[in-house]
């Protein structure tokens, strides 16, 4: 079945209703913030935070001095209601300066075409010292074709996505005033093997367990 790709507003509109079921890619993002930042300072800004799930707690509660924007307001009424969350543009953060210790931007810088816009607005939200993490698609994985795609209905759906290279990441984070920390390159390893087995895609996850799939990056606000 032929991949329709949508503009981001768009497809996470329709995908909004089914966010909630995490696959592979997500639990990938998941280990690798894990590694990058186990205990994030507060106030905490997820940028693209979709249905909120990573502003909870364990117990289901959200996490205090958390708080998330998304493009899509569906997404945040699917399931972040109760959570300090608003509609809003990743390239039109609506904070003050140095609103927050951490900020996270994750699995979304690819869905804007200028990666400099975004980091500009995060570098600027974030205080001096604080911690951004970004994670996307890794580039290789982009090339090879793979996408964010979803089911809605009958269709399969994807988002629109824009590659950028990690030198793109650099010069960018460096241009908002943020110093690279980390950089991880996240291949579909044995941690996800369970949501390929669980598709009937075991011979894609065969194709993608040596292949760098996630590109994760941590930096320092200067």
């Amino acid at each position: 079945m032929p991949i329709k790709v949508l503009a981001p507003a768009e497809a996470y509109l329709r995908w909004a209703p089914t966010y909630e079921e995490a696959g592979a890619l997500a639990e990938l993002d998941e280990l690798a913030v894990r590694r990058l930042d186990p205990a994030p300072a507060g106030p905490l800004l997820d940028a693209a935070c979709g249905t909120g799930r990573r502003l909870r707690n364990a117990d289901g509660t959200f996490r205090r001095g958390a708080f998330g924007i998304d493009l899509v307001l569906p997404m945040l009424l699917a399931g972040a209601r109760g959570a300090a969350v608003a509609a809003a543009d990743l390239t039109a953060l609506p904070f003050a300066a140095g609103s927050f210790r951490t900020a996270w931007c994750r699995l979304a810088i690819g869905h804007v075409a200028e990666a400099g816009r975004v980091y500009a607005q995060l570098g600027r939200a974030l205080a001096p010292g604080g911690r951004l993490v970004v994670t996307d698609f890794h580039p290789d994985a982009a090339r090879r074709g793979l996408v964010r795609s979803f089911r809605s209905g009958e269709e399969l759906l994807a988002v629109e996505h824009h590659i950028h290279e990690v030198d793109v990441h650099r010069r960018a984070a460096a241009d908002a005033g943020l110093s690279l920390e980390t950089l991880l390159e996240q291949p579909a390893g044995e941690e996800v093997r369970a949501h390929f087995e669980a598709a009937g895609k075991l011979d894609a996850w065969e194709a993608q367990r040596e292949l760098p799939v996630l590109l994760a990056l941590s930096f320092l606000r200067l």
